[in-house]
């Protein structure tokens, strides 16, 4: 694990913490060989590393579970993005995504590792969530995040085409939150946290990923907004308010605060009726937003790929 995110993450952890990671990355390898030339090496080490810090008391099969999630979000990213190199459009593979969510095993392409290692990645989180019902709440969460990642999608090809004009900042972030997935990255987590909260924290626990999640984005975005400026890709930074005022990065940076401020007021009474969801998702944001302060973060693609997204 020789990376500067890694080294960010486990430096200061537990020898047993980085050894759990070690142990879920060789997991998450085995698990992608089918797909290992769409993924760069240093992706299994860094996610391994970051969910284990996240949630340090899992066990293995737990950080590897969430670690192939991640992965497999990678790939549905991939898809979206580069539509060309993979010889479909985004719509098509949004829809073969619903499908398989609804089907499950039986509506997977055989043979196709994208579709069926979906179906087994939702019956490993129906296992652990047992009768909850958080992974309803996943399962909703990600549906929303596909149809939001092919919006996203079009609306760059249309924009690139000179079709449809730019987005105001409100637009583009509403669309772009739920384009990100870490609302359903976040009940997974929760799910193989196993505290099985009622449905009232539960919905407090979801109504606490909104605001999350736009600040992860806006993160991501005020990290990449010079490449993107580069590239002609959308971000937040570049784009225009409704009321006319143009974002800047010290503009961006307060709203992210604003955000984290909402998800810990959200949190705050959840940490008596269930206090171990509430610490994760705390948890869970803090390392998220940190992440994007680290010099090495372009881990997702292989080098060779990244001319391509």
């Amino acid at each position: 694990m020789n990376n500067k995110l890694v080294s960010h993450l486990l430096d200061s952890a537990d020898p047993a913490v980085r050894a759990k990671a070690v142990e879920a990355a060789a997991l998450a390898r085995q698990w992608a060989r089918p797909v290992q030339q769409e993924l760069s090496d240093k992706v299994y080490d860094t996610l391994a590393a970051t969910v284990c810090v996240i949630a340090p008391g899992l066990d293995v099969a737990d950080h590897a579970l969430l670690v192939e999630y991640s992965l497999w979000l990678y790939l549905l990213d991939g898809r979206l993005d580069d539509s060309e190199h993979y010889g479909t459009r985004p719509e098509d593979v949004g829809r073969r995504v619903l499908a398989v969510l609804r089907g499950g095993r039986a509506e997977a392409e055989p043979g196709d590792f994208f579709e069926t290692s979906l179906a087994a990645l939702v019956e490993e989180l129906r296992t652990r969530d047992g009768c909850c019902g958080l992974l309803e709440r996943f399962v909703l969460r990600l549906v929303d995040g596909v149809r939001a990642g092919v919006r996203q999608a079009v609306l760059s090809r249309r924009i690139a085409e000179g079709v449809e004009p730019l987005p105001t900042m409100e637009d583009f972030l509403e669309l772009a939150y739920r384009h990100v997935n870490y609302r359903s990255v976040a009940l997974a987590l929760l799910i193989t946290v196993g505290e099985h909260p009622d449905s009232a924290a539960q919905e407090r626990l979801d109504a606490a990923l909104v605001p999350a999640s736009r600040a992860v984005r806006l993160a991501n975005d005020l990290r990449t907004w010079a490449k993107d400026a580069e590239e002609g890709t959308l971000n937040v930074v570049q784009l225009v308010a409704r009321d006319g005022t143009r974002m800047t990065p010290h503009a961006v940076r307060d709203r992210i605060q604003g955000y984290r401020d909402e998800q810990a007021l959200l949190l705050d009474e959840l940490h008596r009726s269930a206090p171990a969801s509430a610490a994760v998702l705390e948890n869970n944001l803090r390392v998220a937003i940190d992440l994007y302060t680290v010099d090495d973060l372009q881990f997702d693609l292989p080098d060779a790929e990244q001319a391509v997204g």
